[in-house]
């Protein structure tokens, strides 16, 4: 286990450089910082993986933060290329949309109380959506994609919560922390990037959260 936190803490400086470079607003550097940060955690999963001995249905796990890894890439490529920003937004969304589906999958099969986690999720996704809607500027296919994408998220938010709830132990609690932590930064990168008044300070926020949400993931694989 030392040595996936040694990795989480390598990934942490260059995530923190990462910030720093958004405020030079240097691109490239971004992206190389970006994805050693991403590749860290990636790989701290798989060490903590095989740390713990888990069965192979647990890799679904590694799967997700594989996809969230490809994400951030994806992501930062934009700031490179400009004009292919709103295409390139979303294939860095679609990545994070199958992870989070993996997630999903993974919660289900181990939550009983599903309907009620349905039925609370539609709540916060409505009450979201309103906020959303009413203070961001997008394209309406951009408002229908983060729409679900939205809504995908606080189910697995909800889940989350309720797995945690159910199975109180070391990696269901670390595992809620972290999605409470991921829910937050997507809502926050969400609003920063429609909003029209797009402020670096919660950029940093958005990328500390992230970084932290995914780190503690990785890390909780070691306490299955």
């Amino acid at each position: 286990m030392i040595f996936a936190i040694i990795i989480l803490g390598i990934g942490l400086i260059f995530q923190l450089l990462k910030c720093l470079f958004e405020y030079k607003n240097n691109s490239v550097l971004k992206l190389i910082m970006k994805s050693i940060a991403s590749v860290s955690f990636f790989v701290a999963g798989i060490i903590s993986f095989l740390y713990s001995g888990s069965n192979k249905e647990y890799s679904i796990i590694l799967f997700s933060l594989g996809f969230g890894m490809i994400g951030d890439v994806v992501l930062d490529i934009k700031y490179i290329y400009p004009k292919h920003e709103n295409i390139i937004f979303i294939m860095g969304m679609a990545s994070f949309f199958i992870g989070h589906i993996l997630y999903l999958i993974f919660l289900i099969n181990r939550t009983n109380n599903i309907l009620i986690s349905i039925v609370i999720s539609l709540i916060l996704s409505l009450i979201t959506l309103y906020f959303i809607y009413k203070n961001v500027i997008a394209s309406k296919s951009l408002l229908i994609t983060g729409g679900i994408y939205i809504t995908i998220i606080l189910f697995l938010l909800t889940l989350s919560i309720i797995h945690g709830i159910e199975h109180v132990n070391t990696f269901s609690i670390m595992f809620m922390i972290a999605i409470i932590f991921f829910v937050s930064s997507d809502l926050i990168l969400a609003f920063n990037e429609f909003s029209g008044n797009r402020r670096l300070s919660l950029v940093v926020l958005n990328l500390l959260l992230y970084y932290i949400a995914q780190a503690t993931i990785a890390l909780s694989i070691c306490f299955i």
